[in-house]
Protein backbone atom coordinates (compact mmCIF):
# COMPACT_ATOMS: atom_id res chain seq x y z
CA UNK A 1 0.00 0.00 0.00
CA UNK A 2 2.53 2.05 0.66
CA UNK A 3 4.04 2.00 -2.72
CA UNK A 4 0.93 2.54 -4.35
CA UNK A 5 0.45 6.08 -2.65
CA UNK A 6 4.08 6.54 -3.11
CA UNK A 7 4.14 6.25 -7.21
CA UNK A 8 0.04 6.48 -8.06
CA UNK A 9 -1.23 8.87 -5.56
CA UNK A 10 1.59 11.18 -5.26
CA UNK A 11 0.78 12.46 -2.14
CA UNK A 12 3.74 15.39 -1.65
CA UNK A 13 4.28 15.18 2.31
CA UNK A 14 4.49 11.14 1.99
CA UNK A 15 6.77 11.40 -0.97
CA UNK A 16 9.05 13.92 0.34
CA UNK A 17 9.42 11.86 3.42
CA UNK A 18 10.27 8.49 1.38
CA UNK A 19 12.74 9.64 -0.86
CA UNK A 20 14.74 11.40 2.15
CA UNK A 21 15.80 7.83 2.83
CA UNK A 22 16.94 7.39 -0.81
CA UNK A 23 20.61 8.12 -1.55
CA UNK A 24 19.39 7.81 -5.51
CA UNK A 25 16.47 9.44 -5.82
CA UNK A 26 15.46 8.49 -9.13
CA UNK A 27 16.72 4.82 -9.42
CA UNK A 28 14.49 2.27 -10.55
CA UNK A 29 14.80 -0.12 -7.90
CA UNK A 30 14.06 0.37 -4.43
CA UNK A 31 13.62 -2.06 -1.83
CA UNK A 32 11.73 -1.17 1.58
CA UNK A 33 14.53 -3.30 3.14
CA UNK A 34 16.78 -0.68 2.83
CA UNK A 35 15.03 1.87 5.19
CA UNK A 36 15.59 1.76 8.63
CA UNK A 37 13.30 0.29 10.41
CA UNK A 38 11.87 3.16 12.39
CA UNK A 39 11.96 5.29 9.29
CA UNK A 40 9.54 3.07 7.88
CA UNK A 41 7.02 2.30 10.69
CA UNK A 42 6.62 6.09 10.58
CA UNK A 43 6.04 5.93 6.48
CA UNK A 44 3.66 3.28 7.16
CA UNK A 45 1.82 5.46 10.10
CA UNK A 46 1.75 8.39 7.67
CA UNK A 47 0.13 6.15 4.56
CA UNK A 48 -2.03 4.92 7.07
CA UNK A 49 -3.07 8.54 7.82
CA UNK A 50 -3.71 9.10 4.48
CA UNK A 51 -5.80 6.36 3.29
CA UNK A 52 -7.86 6.66 6.29
CA UNK A 53 -8.73 10.50 5.38
CA UNK A 54 -8.65 10.03 1.50
CA UNK A 55 -11.79 8.20 0.80
CA UNK A 56 -12.57 9.25 -2.32
CA UNK A 57 -11.04 5.88 -4.41
CA UNK A 58 -11.21 2.75 -4.08
CA UNK A 59 -8.04 0.02 -4.39
CA UNK A 60 -8.53 -3.22 -6.58
CA UNK A 61 -6.71 -5.98 -5.16
CA UNK A 62 -6.23 -8.93 -7.60
CA UNK A 63 -4.86 -12.37 -5.37
CA UNK A 64 -4.09 -15.50 -7.37
CA UNK A 65 -4.47 -18.29 -6.22
CA UNK A 66 -1.50 -19.56 -3.93
CA UNK A 67 -0.38 -15.96 -4.11
CA UNK A 68 1.43 -14.82 -0.48
CA UNK A 69 -0.75 -11.57 -0.60
CA UNK A 70 -3.47 -13.82 0.89
CA UNK A 71 -2.31 -13.89 4.72
CA UNK A 72 -2.17 -10.40 4.16
CA UNK A 73 -5.62 -9.13 3.24
CA UNK A 74 -7.22 -8.87 6.72
CA UNK A 75 -4.78 -6.24 7.36
CA UNK A 76 -6.66 -4.47 5.09
CA UNK A 77 -9.67 -3.99 7.77
CA UNK A 78 -7.60 -1.48 9.75
CA UNK A 79 -7.67 0.99 6.79
CA UNK A 80 -10.54 3.35 5.59
CA UNK A 81 -10.27 3.21 1.73
CA UNK A 82 -12.73 1.68 -0.65
CA UNK A 83 -10.91 -1.90 -1.13
CA UNK A 84 -12.27 -4.76 -3.51
CA UNK A 85 -10.15 -7.66 -3.46
CA UNK A 86 -10.90 -10.08 -6.51
CA UNK A 87 -10.05 -13.65 -5.88
CA UNK A 88 -9.55 -16.70 -8.71
CA UNK A 89 -13.22 -18.09 -9.28
CA UNK A 90 -11.68 -20.24 -11.81
CA UNK A 91 -8.17 -21.34 -13.22
CA UNK A 92 -6.72 -23.77 -15.49
CA UNK A 93 -3.01 -24.53 -16.23
CA UNK A 94 -1.12 -26.87 -17.80
CA UNK A 95 1.27 -28.67 -15.07
CA UNK A 96 4.43 -29.50 -17.04
CA UNK A 97 6.09 -31.54 -14.28
CA UNK A 98 2.66 -33.45 -14.15
CA UNK A 99 2.07 -33.79 -17.43
CA UNK A 100 -1.61 -32.78 -17.58
CA UNK A 101 -4.18 -29.81 -17.58
CA UNK A 102 -4.82 -28.40 -14.28
CA UNK A 103 -8.90 -27.08 -13.62
CA UNK A 104 -10.16 -25.49 -10.03
CA UNK A 105 -13.88 -23.89 -10.09
CA UNK A 106 -16.40 -23.09 -12.25
CA UNK A 107 -17.68 -20.96 -14.82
Amino acid sequence: LLMISINIFRDEELNKKFYSFLDNKKSNDIELGQFPKDALLDLYGKNKGYLDTNKNFKITISVFDGSTLERQLKKLKKYGMGVEICRTSYMRQYLEWQDKLYKKGNL
